[in-house]
């Protein structure tokens, strides 16, 4: 169970990345939320790849991720710096299957119902797909930033989600720098989004 439940955090951990200078980046505008919203529900397919990362009082961890989603569903893949695998997660019609570093599958009804059967976990894993695009769906409330893009969002009193950072894309401004956090532990999970594909 500790080594299953180690494995599924470092999934939901979307990021620990030890501090690089950069250059701010001129974002393009987003003049109004009710139109850039409906651009984010329209965006269902798109590669996102970065660093994640899991911290909590016992374990932390940095990894690679890949994020491959289409209106099919989704697949993360988790990776170790030297490209070992740690984690394969596809989520589609016919449920979720998670194969582990051992080539072991494990399968669920929904993300969440997998992660909750290997961890006794419940983490909102089903709004993670648009939340790591800065789509605020199942929260149960959010706050936008002065640029009408979403700076917090929590979600049934126990995970809040705040996002640092966007980026310029080729189509749109997107999440950069994005922090998970569990409101009653200091389970933190950082993800930063190096490249987006549109």
């Amino acid at each position: 169970m500790g080594t299953h439940k180690n494995k599924i955090l470092y999934f939901l951990s979307l990021v620990m990345l030890w501090g690089c200078t950069t250059v701010p980046q001129q974002l393009n505008k987003v003049e109004d939320w009710s139109v850039y919203s409906a651009s984010l529900q329209q965006l269902t397919t798109f590669n996102a790849a970065g660093k994640l990362g899991y911290i909590s009082h016992k374990n932390r961890v940095s990894l690679n991720f890949h994020w491959k989603q289409n209106s099919q569903g989704y697949v993360l893949r988790l990776s170790t710096f030297l490209g070992g695998n740690i984690l394969q997660l596809t989520v589609n019609a016919q449920g979720a299957f998670l194969v582990d570093d051992k080539g072991k599958t494990h399968y669920g009804h929904s993300a969440e119902d997998l992660i909750y059967q290997l961890t006794g976990l419940v983490v909102p894993v089903d709004q993670i797909k648009d939340w790591i695009k800065g789509l605020p769906t199942g929260a149960d409330n959010y706050q936008l930033d002065a640029f009408h893009r979403v700076q917090t969002l929590n979600k049934d009193q126990q995970w809040t989600a705040r996002y640092s950072r966007y980026q310029n894309t080729d189509k749109m401004v997107l999440p950069k720098d994005i922090l998970l956090q569990q409101m009653n532990n200091k389970t933190k999970i950082k993800i930063m989004i190096n490249t987006w594909e549109l």
